[in-house]
Order: structure tokens, then C-alpha cells, then sequence
């Protein structure tokens, strides 16, 4: 793990479909709910998975489950996660801008929490209070909150935050301060061209380090995209890692957005 004092946080990056629930109702997409699910697979669900997948590897996170039409994601650099954050948006509009129901547009929302030393909870409260904020986000836009504010504003070049109130969360006792990530062109294409040259994960590295996790999943714990490590009781996720998957069939694991 990193040795700054950002690694003793983990960001949570939520992001989910716009109007997921009409879109399964959606004529455009058949006549039966058959083959609705199938064309909205094909045609909306799999770039949109494909794309969130690449980028969120890249970034050095990790997808931690699926929750409806959307994803939860933890990374350890809550700066290199707003720029994944606006990596994914603009790729998504790219994609998804001809699809059989027209443009289809997703919310990000980004949270910062302390990483708990004991699994599985490591990334519950920066995953949930992420899901809660991606709902105040603007179409097609990314929501933060004060705690991902703080730790990035002032740091990353021409990309600034708009202050969009205080908003009531459910299960917290008093409103959050939300922001609303904004970035010059020239910066977000700059972005996208140092994605595009990644090609793999941050940095180009494979490898292990001191900080990786030892333990290996079973297969059915590992995403069907990646065979990786995942933390086990008392210990650190590294930012190193490769994706890892909490959720499906690990007891216990999957953040239950309520």
C-alpha cells in the first residue's frame, strides 16, 4: 500500500444507468421481456460493463460488486479516481450515444472512508455513502463528497468541483455537502489519451509487491474478467493488486445499498 496518508483511505466510486428501470421496459428494445433482457445485455449492459472494467483496472481499483444495473468500485488514490471517473463518462457518451433507445447516460458518485482493517467491511462505508451521492449527481456526471473534495481539490490540473449544497442521505443523521465534478476539454482529452495509452493497469505492472495480498480465491470468488487477489481478515488491499471481486458467492461480502 502506498505510504502517504491518502493509503489509510479508500475511495468508493458508484456508478449506476440512468433510468435502468424504464429502460427494461423499453419497446424499443422487443416486444417481450425476453428479448428486451437480451438486447439491453448486448446492445446497453455489456460496453457499459466492458468499459467501466478497463478503465477502473487501469486506475489501479478494483470492482467490488455488481448492484442492479451498476457497479460498486474501490481505488486507493482518490485523485486518480475522479480522473477515472471522467474517463468512464466520457467513453460511456461515446458508446452509448446510438443505442435502441437512444442515448444512454450513467451517474458517478465518489466517497472517501478509512479502509477497515478487518474484511469484509473494508470498503462499506465509502461504498454506500458513493451510492447515496451518485443519485444528486447530474446526468451524465459525477457527484462528490466533501471528503473526496478535500483530498482533491487544488491538486489535479483544470479539473474543479461545484458546490451543489448540502443533501440528505439516507442513514445519516445530518446532510452532506455534495460537489459536482467539472473539467476543461483540453484536460479531459489529455485524459483520455493517457488512458488510452495504458493498455493495462496503472503504471504497466503486473507484478507483486511487499504489499500484496498472499492469499488466492477460490474460483468462484474471482471475477469471471480476473483471477486476483482478495483481502482476507486483518489484511490491506494494495494498490497493486489486480481487480478484485467482493461479492457474488463470497459470504458476506457484497455492499448492500438500502
Amino acid at each position: 500500500m502506498p505510504s502517504t496518508p491518502d493509503s489509510q483511505v479508500i475511495t468508493g466510486l458508484f456508478i449506476d444507468i440512468c433510468d435502468s428501470t424504464a429502460l427494461h421496459n423499453d419497446p424499443r428494445l422487443g416486444r417481450d421481456e425476453a428479448t428486451r433482457g437480451a438486447r439491453l445485455a448486448e446492445t446497453i449492459k455489456r460496453p457499459f460493463d466492458e468499459i467501466v472494467d478497463e478503465v477502473i483496472r487501469q486506475a489501479g481499483g478494483w470492482m467490488v460488486n455488481p448492484a442492479g444495473d451498476g457497479w460498486c468500485c474501490g481505488l486507493l488514490d482518490p485523485q486518480k479516481a475522479v480522473q477515472a471517473a471522467l474517463v468512464i463518462q466520457a467513453r460511456l457518451k461515446s458508446a452509448l450515444t446510438s443505442t435502441p433507445v437512444g442515448s444512454v447516460e450513467a451517474r458517478i458518485g465518489l466517497h472517501c472512508a478509512p479502509i477497515s482493517t478487518t474484511a469484509p467491511d473494508y470498503i462499506h462505508q465509502a461504498g454506500n455513502l458513493a451510492a447515496r451521492v451518485q443519485s444528486y449527481a447530474p446526468r451524465g456526471g459525477i457527484g462528490v463528497t466533501s471528503a473526496v473534495h478535500g483530498l482533491c481539490q487544488g491538486r489535479l490540473v483544470d479539473i474543479s468541483f461545484r458546490d451543489l449544497g448540502f443533501q440528505e442521505f439516507k442513514g445519516e443523521a445530518s446532510p452532506q455537502q455534495v460537489f459536482a465534478v467539472e473539467c476543461s476539454p483540453n484536460e479531459l482529452n489529455r485524459l483520455l489519451a493517457e488512458w488510452s495509452n495504458r493498455g493495462g493497469r496503472s503504471g504497466g505492472g503486473t507484478g507483486s509487491t511487499a504489499h500484496d495480498v498472499a492469499a488466492k480465491p477460490s474460483p468462484s470468488q474471482t471475477h469471471p474478467s480476473s483471477q486476483s487477489p482478495q483481502p482476507s481478515p486483518g489484511q490491506s488491499v494494495s494498490a497493486s493488486n489486480k481487480s478484485i471481486a467482493i461479492g457474488g458467492n463470497v459470504e458476506g461480502s457484497s455492499i448492500n445499498i438500502g
